[in-house]
């Protein structure tokens, strides 16, 4: 068991239970997208909703206790109700909430869900008291006292705030990992950059590593020039995705593989990039693993990616395999999305023990770096 310290945004978060969503499909030059449609001047009968907690830094904190571990998590919410049920929330989860931030500057966040016709869900975001976390208020002692630092989105100026907590984590010889969330690479793919030599285990989806590659050739010169000249190995047609094709963003084209050896020349030893309804992509260096999607019936997405980082992160600070790692990310997110609510579905130990024992070992496929 370890201390681990999570850190990033606090919501409330309204489910709209809403049966009668009318999509539309267009092809832009990123891609097919999906839109949900309202009708101008309609109004919109709900059957009903339901209220749960959200935000990285609560979502995480909850999956890493149900593991096992002793939590505390630092975040900033409103005096106000929201604030209140966030709090008790996590206390009935048994997570410190001793480093919560109270202000009466700003609201507590608050986030508006509604589901759409594949299981995805269209979510509504006012981020109040998220955005006004300052550098004064960082909890050094804290940072002293645990034994793993777990970063999620901090958002609009709040970003700032991520090479200053991971520079002093560091001082302290604290293992970092950070999933930084679309929202905060928005803004901040800069200081994103500045901070990869002080992170352990970076966590992305496929479009943040886009935005994250982005961002190392156009503050690497050096890196400008070598993207010229690189020359992706060729890919057998029965390889996964990612590493089948390019990836593509604003011009640049690149390989999976390229982005790996990239960001871990600047510091990340474990590398993550997750693809939605693929699955999921894992570099240690020397290899890279890949662990498809697991077939369960979806009920809402919302919550996935804080289920998968705190089930891979969770395992390995009990010093599980890379591969077993994977396995309980993987399970703790299919868990998640079969239920409404981003902690719902959050895996027990005892749970996930028994979940990693009957996985189908042969899912999880190994390629050279």
């Amino acid at each position: 068991m370890k201390h681990i310290l999570t850190i990033g945004g606090a919501t409330k978060d309204i489910f709209i239970t809403y049966q009668q969503a009318q999509m539309f499909d267009l092809y832009l030059h990123e891609g097919r997208r999906s839109f949900l449609i309202f009708e101008d001047g309609k109004k919109v009968e709900v059957e009903a909703l339901e209220y749960h907690t959200g935000g990285g830094a609560t979502n995480t904190a909850v999956g890493f206790r149900r593991l096992g571990h002793e939590v505390s998590a630092f975040f900033k919410i409103g005096h106000d109700q929201e604030g209140v049920y966030v709090i008790q929330s996590l206390q009935t989860n048994q997570v410190d909430t001793c480093l919560a931030i109270i202000t009466d500057s700003a609201p507590t966040a608050t986030s508006f869900i509604i589901p759409t016709e594949g299981g995805d869900r269209v979510v509504l975001v006012y981020r109040g008291a998220n955005l006004t976390l300052k550098v004064d208020e960082i909890p050094d002692d804290a940072l002293k006292t645990t034994d793993l630092v777990y970063i999620t989105s901090l958002s609009g100026r709040s970003g700032d705030l991520l090479l200053p907590i991971v520079q002093r984590a560091k001082e302290y010889n604290k293992e970092v990992a950070v999933n930084p969330g679309t929202s905060q690479l928005t803004v901040g793919t800069k200081i994103l950059c500045q901070s990869l030599s002080f992170i352990d285990i970076l966590i992305l989806n496929c479009s943040e590593a886009r935005c994250c590659m982005a961002a190392m050739v156009q503050e690497d010169r050096e890196l400008q020039v070598k993207m010229l000249t690189i020359k992706e190995q060729q890919h057998m047609e029965n390889m996964p995705g990612l590493l089948q094709s390019p990836i593509t963003h604003q011009g640049l084209c690149f390989g999976l593989r390229t982005f790996f050896q990239e960001v871990h020349a600047r510091g990340p030893k474990l590398i993550v990039v997750t693809n939605g309804k693929e699955g999921v992509y894992v570099s240690n260096k020397e290899n890279i693993f890949f662990h498809p999607s697991l077939a369960v019936p979806v009920i809402s997405t919302l919550g996935a990616g804080d289920a998968f980082g705190s089930g891979f992160v969770g395992m390995h600070a009990y010093g599980a395999s890379i591969e077993d790692s994977i396995r309980a990310g993987m399970l703790n997110s299919a868990s998640v999305i079969g239920h409404v609510g981003a902690k719902t579905g959050l895996m027990h130990k005892d749970e996930m023990q028994k979940q990693l024992e009957a996985i189908v070992k042969g899912l999880l496929q190994e390629y050279q770096a």
